[in-house]
C-alpha cells in the first residue's frame, strides 16, 4: 500500500512540475509571438517610411530640375 502510494504521489509532482512546464512554455511561445508581431510592424512602419520618404525625395528632384 505504501509502495503504491509514493508511486501516486511522485506521479502527481512530475505531473505538477509537467504542467508548470508547460505553462511556461505557453508563456515564451506567446511572448515569442508577440515579440514577432511588433518586429513585423516596425518592419512595415520603416517600410511604410523609407517609400514615402523616397517619394519625397522624387518629387523635390523633380521639382529642383525644373526650377
Amino acid at each position: 500500500m505504501k509502495l503504491w502510494l509514493r508511486r501516486t504521489l511522485v506521479l502527481q509532482q512530475w505531473y505538477a512540475a509537467n504542467a508548470k512546464t508547460e505553462a511556461k512554455i505557453k508563456t515564451l511561445l506567446q511572448f515569442m509571438t508577440g515579440i514577432e508581431g511588433i518586429t513585423s510592424n516596425l518592419k512595415e512602419g520603416f517600410s511604410a517610411i523609407m517609400l514615402r520618404s523616397s517619394c519625397h525625395y522624387n518629387i523635390m528632384q523633380r521639382f529642383l530640375k525644373h526650377r
